[in-house]
């Protein structure tokens, strides 16, 4: 039965302004399952429909679902308003129904970020009454105690920002609060401010891993000549990987030494087949654990760490600074930031736009979009060749 417009009262649908209303309330039947029962009425007004819906409702026995709507006299007549739902209270459902959907590593940002910062500094607030310059304040307080960078401040407002979008949806909210809310500060889409590297800083990258780090040199040559991310790159065994074919089964991932599946949230190739040369030092990596006494048994992690277990990437963050001190790069660059780089030098290579995204698993345009940055030699080059697109049409 089609009941109709939906009005500002709960269960009350218009379909004849001041004539004909639509009233829905839920029972349950004589299996005690829930189900909607459904009546058209004529009413004069949604007040007068909603009212006789509270007389249905008292007819069949049933629970009125939780209502979003408060009626309040406010002297000039009754009018709705909004029940308030506290930021806290959804943030502990959104956290909830996030566990299992997304990975662990993304669940655990989600939570420290909203039960450490900013639950605390706005859990208290109706989602109805929360306003674009609240936020803002709070983004401005927090740079400003200058307790936590930029970079780790922009990430709270990147979880808070998921959480009230999927609040708009879930509870009707009339705006969504984070819009015009701008982190101050940095530089986005340029390499300063992107966490990526061009090809001479990433090649003395690599160099000095190799000559101070043999241990770490193979899994960073991975990471920064295919741009897989570090959870899949960790997860092989040493029997995943066929010497003679160079290729290396990718079909896990690994998060704090727990191996499982690929999720389709965030997929990955297969099966990698590797260049020669990068073969090569995986070869060459089989020999240095032997030498060394470590486990070369099929079911040994390929790149373990010390202990001979799974690698996290807080494993590669001593050896990573010092490595950065060597190559001379002092801008931020993190164990990520090769995966970012590889979008640049695959680009500036000639790579098919279709080939890095089944190495690097983005699968949507803007995903690539948001992990490439544009040089200025790539801008001078569009312009030479407009330039010269337009000598040739005069």
């Amino acid at each position: 039965m089609r009941l109709g417009e939906k009005t500002s009262w709960p269960g009350v649908y218009e379909l004849v302004a001041g004539i004909s209303y639509g009233i829905r309330v839920q029972v349950r039947d004589t299996c005690n399952r829930p189900r909607d029962a459904r009546k058209r009425i004529h009413a004069s007004s949604p007040e007068d429909a909603a009212r006789r819906r509270d007389e249905f409702l008292a007819a069949t026995g049933g629970k009125p679902p939780v209502p979003r709507l408060l009626v309040v006299d406010s002297g000039a007549g009754v009018v709705p308003r909004h029940r308030p739902v506290l930021l806290r209270d959804f943030a502990t459902r959104w956290l909830a129904a996030r566990k299992g959907v997304v990975d662990g590593t993304s669940y655990d940002t989600y939570e420290i970020a909203l039960r450490l910062h900013i639950v605390p500094a706005l859990g208290s607030r109706d989602l109805y009454e929360l306003r674009p310059l609240e936020l803002q304040a709070w983004l401005g307080s927090a740079l400003a105690a200058r307790r936590y960078s930029r970079v780790t401040v922009h990430g709270w407002f990147r979880v808070l920002r998921n959480l009230l979008r999927d609040a708009v949806v879930e509870l009707d909210l009339p705006r969504d609060p984070t819009l015009r809310v701008r982190v101050p500060g940095g530089t986005v889409g340029t390499r300063e401010g992107a966490n990526a590297q061009p090809p001479a800083k990433i090649a003395a990258l690599l160099a000095a891993y190799r000559r101070w780090f043999p241990q770490h040199f193979p899994l960073v040559s991975l990471l920064a000549r295919t741009g897989l991310r570090f959870c899949q790159a960790s997860a092989p065994r040493i029997a995943d990987w066929n010497s003679t074919e160079r290729t290396l089964r990718l079909g896990k991932k690994q998060y704090r030494g727990i191996v499982g599946p690929i999720s389709r949230i965030k997929p990955g190739p297969k099966t990698l087949r590797l260049n020669v040369g990068l073969a090569a030092i995986i070869d060459d990596h089989l020999v240095w654990l032997r030498d060394n006494g470590c486990r070369t048994d099929a079911d040994a992690p390929l790149f373990p760490n010390g202990a001979g277990h799974y690698r996290s990437p807080g494993a590669l963050a001593a050896s990573l600074r010092i490595c950065l001190a060597e190559s001379e790069i002092s801008e931020r660059f993190t164990v990520h930031g090769q995966r970012r780089s590889f979008h640049d030098l695959a680009r500036e290579a000639g790579v098919s736009s279709l080939v890095v995204s089944n190495l690097v698993g983005h699968s949507t345009p803007s995903m690539i979009r948001d992990y490439s940055t544009v040089t200025p030699a790539e801008q001078e080059n569009a312009q030479d060749r407009v330039a010269a697109l337009l000598a040739t049409s005069a």
